[in-house]
């Protein structure tokens, strides 16, 4: 059975809900017994828990309930979301334990609550308790009950409840549909409207205002025969068939939410469209096409819209901002930016809307911004760090708060490529936080407290935040959710009016206009010639402006078409003195014109240009990039034919940062080491200094090659020396607090240190004996080469047939016939017998002499002269491009693909040419060839070379970084030996894959006592037996210890979660509920285990071996290798085992646990050794000890009793 509406219906009550979610859902108990007292019990600051009248507890309803749940009475408040983290930091569990009462892991509890709205139903989720985010979803009436019924059915009894709060899955399903309909409306149009990009940013339009409007609706504002889902009624009102929906009344609504219409006019329009308000904006301007009688929408679309079961009403629409930390299970304005975001992009029906900017990173980075803004107004760092990350927790003085609060004020902040306005949304955020913290008496944006709070967010749209996309249908999405965001604050009976926002979210092509920072010599401007605009007193016509644009902004009716034609000849005057013409040229988007405020008002009082500017630059590859020219042109510094479009962006917001000012972008992180980024290096050499990179890795922020990093620097040269950060994460998930990580975790850089050449950043460390390592071209005493670029390969390169056809002909030509090998012949160790063979037309060797050879190149004459490396002065048509080092591709070598997954190094003997998609390295050295095909070496790559898709790309300038260690005689020769072996059994045949594996791992743990362990023992053998006398050692330890059995001190496993799933247990269970019981049983086996561990740190200490029966019968850990990730063998089970220590005992048992491995019976046992600590450690907040041969928990009386004997 599953819960509809109309179950809903008579729900008032937490007995109602338990009543219902018996029945419907399959809850074990249709009452549900509770416990009141838990904020006493657990110790919950009451007065956090704003507008809660009574906080109860669920007592257990199955044995098997994973879940904690709570009961949150707000009576008839409001709900307050903030109230719940205070419970939840109270009944989670913690590193740490606070208390001895039961406690559930953050992710596992569920919040009912109810309030004068009706009821939420709430849950954190997140890696971490601090960081958790809080997921909800609500129902108040029953025409917002859809979302509702749906997220409710998936709590039925045993299923994954989490799957109730999946907001990423509502965006998904909405978008899918909503695109559909979007599609359909665009082609229905497309007779009347046969352009595409008018009949896109047409339906566009259309979309937003009815988006808009629905939103509307929820603030109560307006009304249709007293119906609330006005939207709806409207229209089924427009089947009366006299006055349809399209075009008649939806015309007469958008007219009326354009114009303030008088008495008399709305009592005419009235009964067609209901009680509308004025609500301005620009968003319901006259548009000709929606009076054009061709252009007609079917009633189908609006009946998926807006019918019975249309889209709008399918799915829960709230006014209410998500932030970072809180996310409702609905529609709000943040999930429609990301849905229209990706309709800009998208060219097909069903498309993924996965490629917009985390709200995450987008929050990190405005607050980065901020801080380095209030740093450069004199605020102290940690002041600033502290105000803009943590401000309930932050005191500042009376003094630093007028300065923050003044600074924030007149603060200026630009997104050049600003799409749907996730930045601009981001910042308004947090400058909105912000100033409601810096509130004062003396800091309002409104004298009535009534509109403070509009007022603040309308100041921060209006003075503050600016963005320009090349897109109309991007920036018509920017203005719609900024127009969104401030009717969560209106929350007067009548919405004030919306501001004209086209002057400061505008279209255009950021990058082609002038370069912004540029001063504009108005000495060359006569007097004569000034039509108007006194450049001599500037001051005063900019002031002009601003003062047209503030009225036009905030007036309506037939007043602000006047002022906008004010103000537009005001600006076409300045317009024709800067760019020589009155028109708007959005091709070359003039930044000192369009944003004068910015750049030419107040000169004395500041400078000009930006403050901060924020960006996600698109990310369009170097081939796609039109115009290419006028790039050139307008950024010589940092222009290269290879240079992806990011590149100029990081160009661009230096020149629209004022000296001094902040930027903050998320691009590709590919500048660093590709050689189309020399010149963004050398400009940030140059101009800025850097405060950190933080390289995220394979995030899908733009594709899923695009590899991004955050970059935030400041535009100016300090006088001080300060290193900025650089930290590597491969999913941002993994980074709880990133302003912490990268101040704890992040390598320390010099700047001035890196030059222009490649910046291969690490946060990795160090080998231990970096005197021992050689970078590689050093260590072989050689240069290393690329292959051949040959220009017309299938020219020059011949296949084994055509080399006997010209061979048959005259035998002279084997000399210029040369093995070729490609990619595809590349093997580990041993180069593959090349198929193909490079016609060796060297310039000036005489080829011509050989008729067979000019035969065949004849064939490709008229290619061959007209390829762009052909000089007919320097060379004939049928000869190679000149190359210096053809002489290295005839001795022995070592050969590599510039792409590897792993590593995959031939050597070669055998005169072989390769074309340029691979690296030559001139050398015959078996220890080289043996090191650079190692795990060890690999880590070098990883250290030095940058990642592409799954593996690494070795380019020459980053690999040779790559060091090679030295060795001693006897150490080289045994590798040298053991390459040679390889590479004679691959000898034998080389079509097959032979097993080599055993001297490859000796290989391995030969050069990792190279890299990492030489100063523990003179050479590897020594090492080796050192290692050999210690493992001897512990495997008779170990085989005493088993035979002994079970003790206080030894505890038998026969798994660490391994579980059989033929089980008796598992098979006594339904079938379809097997899963869930085998899951069920591997938490509980691990679980055992870590108890252990805990229980011996607590006590005594002790030794836990895993795989072995309590029967002593070795089993070994091999089945456990089988439920591990991609390394299944003993190094992956160690990291699992550490993980596992790590995340779920406190504190961490760095010092107390010792793991190593041992083989009994051709099986491998671990070996885990435990030191007693200094102070109680706990597993998931309980507290466990050793009594005899078996581990108890302590709690209440009988664990402050034990703590008390330890003195705490």
């Amino acid at each position: 059975m599953s819960i509809d509406s109309g179950d809903l219906k008579g729900v008032s009550s937490f007995d109602d809900l338990a009543s219902l979610f018996h029945r419907k859902l399959g809850w074990p108990q249709d009452e549900w017994r509770t416990f009141e007292a838990v904020a006493d019990l657990y110790g919950i600051d009451k007065e956090r828990l704003s507008g809660v009248e009574s906080l109860a507890a669920v007592q257990k309803l199955s044995d098997d309930q994973q879940w904690g749940i709570f009961l949150v009475d707000f009576g008839e408040n409001e709900m307050k979301r903030s109230a719940l983290r205070p419970i939840l930091n109270e009944v989670a569990t913690k590193a740490r334990a606070t208390h001895a009462n039961p406690t559930w892991p953050h992710d596992d509890i569920l919040f009912i609550c109810k309030h004068s709205d009706g009821f939420t139903l709430g849950h954190f989720r997140g890696d971490k308790l601090a960081s958790a985010k809080l997921r909800r979803f609500e129902w108040s009436d029953m025409l917002e009950a859809r979302t509702a019924v749906k997220n409710l059915n998936k709590l039925e009894w045993h299923r994954d409840w989490t799957q109730a709060f999946d907001v990423e899955k509502l965006t998904k399903d909405f978008f899918t549909n909503l695109s559909d309909l979007f599609f359909d409306a665009c082609d229905a149009v497309a007779k009347a409207l046969p352009d595409e990009g008018e009949r896109r940013l047409f339906i566009q339009t259309l979309f937003n205002r009815l988006i808009f409007l629905r939103f509307v609706e929820k603030k109560g504002w307006l009304k249709l025969n007293d119906r609330p889902d006005y939207l709806r009624a409207l229209w089924e009102s427009g089947k009366d068939g006299i006055n349809p929906f399209w075009p008649t009344r939806l015309n007469a609504l958008f007219n009326a939410a354009n114009h303030p219409t008088s008495e008399k006019v709305h009592e005419i329009s009235r009964p067609l469209i209901g009680d509308v308000e004025y609500l301005n904006g620009g968003l319901f301007d006259d548009d000709h096409r929606f009076a054009d009688p061709k252009v007609d929408i079917p009633d189908r679309i609006f009946e998926e819209l807006l019918g019975p079961d249309g889209l709008f009403y399918r799915y829960n629409f709230t006014v209410e901002e998500s932030s970072p930390l809180d996310v409702q299970v609905a529609v709000d304005p943040e999930i429609l930016g990301k849905i229209f975001e990706q309709l800009t992009i998208s060219s097909k029906r069903h498309d993924t809307g996965s490629y917009y900017t985390p709200r995450e990173i987008v929050q990190f980075m405005c607050r980065e911004a901020l801080v380095g803004y209030l740093r450069s107004k004199g605020l102290p760092e940690d002041r600033a760090r502290g105000l803009v990350f943590d401000h309930p927790n932050c005191a500042l003085t009376n003094a630093e708060g007028n300065k923050a609060f003044d600074a924030l004020k007149e603060i200026k902040v630009v997104d050049p490529a600003c799409g749907s306005g996730a930045y601009l949304l981001g910042m308004l955020q947090e400058l909105y936080a912000l100033f409601a913290f810096l509130q004062r008496q003396d800091r309002r944006f409104s004298d009535d407290p009534a509109k403070e709070e509009h007022q603040r967010k309308l100041h921060i749209i209006e003075n503050n935040i600016y963005g320009v996309d090349l897109q109309a249908f991007a920036t018509n999405t920017a203005m719609l959710r900024l127009w969104l965001t401030l009717l969560v604050e209106d929350t007067g009976q009548r919405p004030q009016p919306l501001p004209n926002l086209e002057y400061k979210i505008e279209t255009g092509d950021s990058l082609l206009g002038p370069d912004p920072s540029q001063p504009i010599d108005w000495s060359k401007q006569k007097k004569g010639e000034q039509s108007g605009l006194d450049v001599w007193n500037l001051t005063e016509t900019i002031l002009h402006l601003r003062s047209l644009r503030q009225q036009y902004q905030e007036l309506h009716g037939e007043k602000k078409f006047s002022v906008r034609l004010a103000f537009e000849g005001k600006l076409a005057e300045l317009r024709v003195k800067v760019t020589g013409s009155a028109t708007k040229d959005s091709n070359r988007f003039e930044w000192r014109v369009e944003f004068f405020d910015v750049f030419l008002d107040e000169p004395d009082a500041r400078q000009s240009g930006f403050d901060v500017v924020l960006a996600n630059p698109p990310y369009v590859r170097y081939q796609r990039i039109a115009g290419k020219p006028g790039l050139r042109s307008q950024f010589p510094r940092v222009y290269s034919g290879q240079a992806d479009l990011y590149v100029y962006f990081y160009e661009r917001g230096l020149q629209l940062t004022q000296n001094g000012g902040q930027l903050v972008y998320i691009s590709s992180n590919k500048w660093m080491t590709s050689g189309y980024g020399r010149g963004v290096r050398k400009t940030f050499l140059q101009e800025t200094t850097l405060r950190f990179v933080l390289d995220i890795g394979q995030l899908p922020v733009f594709t899923a090659t695009a590899y991004p990093c955050i970059v935030s620097l400041q535009k100016a040269i300090l006088a001080e020396e300060t290193p900025f950060r650089f930290l590597e994460s491969k999913d941002w998930a993994t980074v709880e607090n990133p302003s912490l990580a990268l101040a704890e975790s992040g390598s320390p850089f010099n700047q001035r240190t890196l030059g222009e050449g490649t910046w291969a950043l690490s946060s990795a460390p160090d080998s231990l004996l970096v005197e021992h390592l050689v970078p590689i071209e050093e260590f072989a005493s050689a240069k290393i080469w690329s292959g051949i670029n040959l220009g017309v390969t299938h020219a020059f390169v011949i296949d084994e047939r055509q080399r006997a056809e010209i061979l048959t002909r005259d035998p002279l030509c084997q000399p210029y016939l040369k093995p070729f090998a490609r990619g595809r012949d590349i093997n580990r160790y041993s180069l593959a017998k090349p198929h193909n063979f490079l016609i060796k037309a060297e310039i000036g060797n005489g080829i011509e002499r050989f008729g067979a050879i000019i035969s065949h190149l004849k064939r490709f004459k008229q290619v061959l002269s007209m390829r762009s490396d052909y000089n007919p002065e320097s060379m004939n048509w049928w000869e190679l491009r000149p190359c210096a080092y053809y002489s290295e591709f005839e001795g022995p070598k070592i050969i590599w693909q510039r792409f590897q997954v792993r590593p995959c190094f031939s050597f070669d003997a055998a005169a072989t040419y390769t074309n340029d998609s691979l690296y030559i390295l001139p050398s015959a050295d078996m220890y080289l060839l043996g090191v650079m095909n190692s795990k060890c070496f690999w880590a070098e790559i990883e250290r030095f070379c940058p990642p592409i898709q799954n593996g690494r790309q070795l380019l020459r300038s980053n690999f040779a970084r790559c060091r090679v260690p030295r060795a001693e005689p006897n150490d080289r020769a045994a590798i040298e030996r053991l390459v040679r072996a390889i590479l004679d059994t691959k000898a034998i045949d080389l079509h097959t894959d032979v097993d080599v594996s055993e001297r490859e791992d000796e290989i391995d743990s030969r050069v990792e006592f190279l890299y990492f362990h030489q100063h523990e023992a003179p050479t590897y053998d020594e090492w080796l037996a050192k290692l050999e006398a210690e493992r001897g050692t512990l495997i008779e330890e170990v085989r005493n210890l088993i035979a002994a059995g079970e003790s206080a001190s030894v505890e038998l496993k026969q798994s660490l979660e391994c579980v059989d799933p033929n089980g008796p247990e598992i098979l006594a269970v339904p079938e379809n509920q097997r899963n869930e019981k085998l899951a069920n049983a591997r938490k509980n086996v691990l679980h055992s285990a870590l108890k252990t561990v805990c229980a011996f740190i607590n006590t005594e200490g002790g030794t836990l071996l895993i795989g072995v029966h309590n029967n002593k019968t070795i089993i070994g850990i091999e089945p456990d290798f089988a439920l591990l990730g991609k390394t299944k063998d003993a190094d992956g089970f160690e990291n699992k085992l550490w993980d596992l220590l790590k995340t779920r005992i406190a504190p961490i048992p760095t010092h107390e646990v010792k793991v190593t491995f041992v083989e009994l019976d051709d099986k491998p046992i671990c070996r885990v050794v435990v030191t007693p600590g200094p102070s109680p450690h706990y597993l998931d907040n309980k507290l466990y000890i050793r009594l005899g041969n078996s581990t108890e928990e302590l709690t209440g009386k009988a664990m402050q009793d034990w703590l008390g004997k330890k003195g705490l």
